[in-house]
């Protein structure tokens, strides 16, 4: 700026001389015109002159200063802009400097800049990097069809953004989470690309070894069923054979579980001994399973021969434990169907029980026949049990996570067998939905809920489905059951369970406005499940949000249903809407759960479902294991 002030002033001051000489040079000429001897009139005129000539110069340097004060002014206030401008560049920089692996390249494709955190992380050195071309970061193993869609979007003008395995100077790989953002000048040409690159590799690191220890069984050392399922998918001509030990549970109560896990290795072993002349995979599945994958069947017979020779020979030879051999049968189950193979394994083990066999394969038969034979069997036991009363309700508390009170039950539809046992709704509930049963189930359920609680001051939640809520006679039975007990109206609270694909939801909301109307309340039932979404929370606003016990069982142990959980909390307060946890089944997971504000709690820790209601308070009853005094 100084030597553009001294230029501007240089000029001003030759401005001025020559100004200066001009009048000089004018007035002389003057002068010479006149007598040498003014007299009184020359002399005014030569007085005039002569100011004008001192005057003039002098009003052209002032405007000039007028107006060049204007312009340093405005070139004051635009530096100053300008100053700021580049201070927050700089800074901006520096945050990515520090925080990012960044760099810059011609269209090409050649490196033009890296930061030092583009050498710290990769090895390579300045001198190394500059003018190499960004391929030499590329690892062999990305498909260049990635490459590929980088250089058609960036080309395009248009940023990428995706993940990337790249290479170190040593050869070790690297993943980044890159972005790449074309460069334009002023016409809209794109110039040049700068690429920010954070590094992923921890966290790719560690998903990668989760799955490996996913992969493999703790106990036995081979693969585990998840790479089982991993492994099927890429199966070209499947043949599958299930390795189940016969009355396990007896074995391990009269050996103890100890041993119970030595036999489940020492089969394991007898069965690589077996096929280890045979490109077959062992697998063990949960408990007392395993299984045996060849991928690539050429002769199912020859297969077959495999397994039946294996299983007879463990029988004859026995398992032995610490030298002492213990009698171990099995039922084997092959399949070799291209679709569900691991399903249809199992129905051919359980035809095998089925018909005393030790070993069967799977047929299409045995699936159809096993299928109609059971829903047969189940549609007449549910048939059965609702003529005779035998569906009823059964309650769970819901207990305050403040004071350890149970301010609220769930009723829960259980069926009463011939000989008094109680069957869960798991082997009847899709029965009585396909049987055209499971409308009146609920109706039933409801009414006996009702009643149940009518004399006693205490919440109480029924579950609808969809289905029910979509169903005008189950509808109308609802508010039927309302209208007639007003009294308890405030206290029912209804769950809804969250299904995928709405069709008609303003009949819900429709549904939900009524019974609110009514006095009664709305909970969502198993949130965060498959299908679980916020915007369902948006759009119902209920009372209550029933975390689903998928979340709430591994809280003590699974970070990442805890970060889900978290989440919803969030969203529950600030919507006000409160909050139940299911499933809580040990100590560790209650006072985890009333750590994050929960609202209530629910699970076989604090009660089971029963046939009677439980009354007694539970903060006297386990007042020390749950409040922790």
């Amino acid at each position: 700026m100084e030597s553009w002030f001294q230029a501007v002033f240089l000029t001003g001051f030759i401005f001025f001389v020559y100004c200066f000489f001009q009048r000089f040079y004018l007035n002389v000429r003057l002068i010479r015109s006149q007598s040498l001897l003014p007299g009184k009139k020359d002399s005014d005129v030569i007085t005039r002159n002569l100011i004008h000539f001192y005057d003039s110069p002098f009003k052209a340097i002032d405007r000039l200063n007028d107006k060049l004060k204007n312009f340093l002014e405005k070139h004051d206030a635009s530096h100053d802009e300008m100053k700021n401008t580049i201070a927050f560049l700089s800074q901006l920089q520096m945050v990515l400097d520090e925080a990012s692996i960044v760099s810059k390249s011609d269209l090409k494709g050649n490196i033009l800049y890296i930061n030092d955190t583009f050498c710290s992380v990769t090895g390579f050195s300045r001198d190394e990097l500059i003018g190499s071309h960004e391929s030499l970061l590329h690892h062999p193993q990305t498909p260049q069809d990635v490459f590929r869609d980088i250089r058609y979007t960036i080309q395009s003008g248009q940023v990428w953004k995706g993940k990337v395995k790249n290479l170190k100077k040593s050869g070790e790989s690297f993943y980044v989470d890159l972005t790449i953002v074309p460069i334009r000048d002023e016409s809209g040409r794109i110039i040049e690309y700068v690429s920010m690159r954070n590094d992923i590799t921890e966290i790719v690191k560690s998903k990668e070894e989760l799955s490996i220890m996913n992969y493999v069984d703790k106990l036995t050392g081979y693969f585990s069923r998840s790479r089982l399922l991993k492994d099927l998918k890429r199966c070209k001509k499947p043949a599958l054979a299930i390795f189940n030990i016969d009355n396990f549970s007896e074995l391990n109560g009269f050996f103890g579980n100890q041993n119970g896990d030595m036999v489940i290795i020492a089969l394991g072993h007898a069965l690589e001994i077996n096929f280890m002349h045979y490109k077959y995979e062992i697998y063990r599945l949960n408990g007392d399973e395993y299984c045996i994958l060849d991928c690539n069947n050429e002769d199912s017979d020859i297969f077959i021969e495999n397994m039946e020779k294996a299983m007879n020979l463990i029988h004859f030879e026995q398992i032995t434990i610490d030298y002492i051999k213990l009698p171990v049968r099995l039922t084997v189950g092959i399949s070799f169907s291209r679709e569900n193979i691991l399903e249809s394994a199992n129905m051919a083990v359980k035809n095998a029980r089925q018909n005393t066999k030790s070993l069967a394969v799977y047929s299409d038969e045995m699936n159809m026949s096993e299928k109609y034979s059971q829903n047969l069997t189940w549609t007449h036991r549910l048939k059965q049990s609702i003529d005779e009363e035998r569906i009823i309700p059964f309650f769970q508390p819901i207990v305050n996570n403040k004071n350890g009170k149970i301010e609220k039950y769930e009723c829960l539809a259980r069926m009463i067998g011939n000989e008094g046992e109680i069957i869960s709704p798991v082997y009847f509930l899709d029965v009585a939905k396909k049987a055209k049963l499971y409308k009146g189930l609920t109706r039933s359920i409801i009414s006996r809920s009702v009643s149940a609680f009518k004399d006693f001051d205490a919440g109480f939640t029924i579950n609808l489905t969809i289905e029910d809520i979509s169903d005008s006679v189950s509808q109308a039975h609802i508010y039927s059951i309302l209208e007639e007990n007003r009294d308890a109206a405030p206290r029912m609270i209804f769950e809804i369970v969250e299904s995928e694909g709405i069709e008609n939801f303003s009949e819900i909301i429709e549904f939900v406005k009524n019974i609110r109307e009514m006095g009664s309340k709305i909970a969502i039932d198993d949130f965060g499940s498959g299908y679980s979404n916020f915007e369902y929370l948006v759009r119902i606003r209920p009372d209550f949000i029933k975390l689903d016990g998928s979340l709430i069982k591994n809280i003590h142990t699974d970070r990442n249903s805890l970060c889900v959980v978290e989440s919803i909390l969030h969203f529950a307060k600030r919507m006000d809407i409160q909050t139940v946890a299911e499933y809580v089944h040990s100590k560790e997971v209650f006072d985890i759960v009333r750590k994050l504000d929960i609202d209530y709690s629910q699970g076989f820790y604090l009660g089971e479902p029963l046939k009677e209601i439980q009354k007694s308070d539970l903060a006297a009853v386990f007042n020390h294991n749950l409040m922790g005094v």
